[in-house]
């Protein structure tokens, strides 16, 4: 059997939900990245190092089968489908939004870093590119790991509610651990900081639950409209209105 019917074969053999919406969303980042061409390598440096970024857009996207191979034996996927996304699409679109006009309030009070944002035209595939690395990194993969060892640890059943809410929290600590700790936006002061720890965690359970409730399309939208909000339209607006 060559590769490809291996590889198909693994894929029908096991019950991955969400499977065709979590490709889509896949070859789209791919997508921006083949079309930004070489334009944007020194963008993508600063989270892939040397490595190209479609090289490591394509190792994120099998590790975040794993993840979604796990998440789906454990029961913690219960939505996907195209009507799924289509109840979901509104809501999230929504839910991103409010969070999206709130930092920018955040900004314009406390004035994040002027060099926090790639520039224009590059942004307008960058961030969908980026959207569903972030995705797969900060939410997939650590869900993947972390629920299982919650129902480990507890002999909580898959379905029970505190199964669900203690993994939602958990894991939405980490990408706001990392911004906050890294200083993934650049230097703050510590009011700042705590704001935007507060506002990612906030956001990060936000996207979880619709992850659970409407699917990974529907999470990845999520991200895609905060990040139009947040870096492609207010982060070329700011530059003119902030500094």
């Amino acid at each position: 059997m060559n590769s490809r019917g291996a590889a198909g074969g693994w894929l029908r053999s096991r019950k991955l939900v969400g499977l065709r919406e979590y490709v889509v969303v896949w070859a789209g980042s791919a997508g921006a990245i083949v079309v930004l061409g070489h334009s944007s390598d020194a963008d993508f440096a600063r989270y892939f190092g040397e490595t190209p970024p479609l090289i490591a857009v394509g190792l994120v996207g099998t590790a975040g089968l794993a993840a979604l191979r796990t998440l789906s034996s454990e029961g913690w996927l219960t939505a996907e489908g195209m009507s799924a996304f289509r109840r979901g699409a509104g809501s999230a679109a929504k839910i991103a939004t409010m969070f999206g006009g709130a930092i920018l309030v955040a900004d314009r009070l406390g004035r994040f870093p002027e060099d926090i944002n790639v520039a224009w035209p590059r942004a307008l595939l960058f961030y969908p590119a980026m959207g569903f690395v972030a995705e797969v990194v900060f939410h997939l993969i650590p869900l993947s790991l972390f629920s299982p060892l919650v129902r480990m640890l507890t002999n909580w059943d898959k379905g029970q509610r505190s199964y669900i809410i203690v993994s939602i929290a958990a894991v939405a600590l980490a990408e706001a651990a990392f911004q906050v700790f890294t200083g993934g936006s650049g230097d703050r002061n510590r009011w700042l900081s705590a704001y935007l720890g507060l506002h990612l965690l906030g956001f990060g359970g936000a996207q979880l639950a619709v992850l659970r409730k409407r699917g990974f399309a529907s999470m990845a939208l999520m991200r895609l409209v905060y990040y139009a909000i947040w870096h492609i339209l207010w982060g070329r607006l700011r530059l003119t209105l902030l500094f």
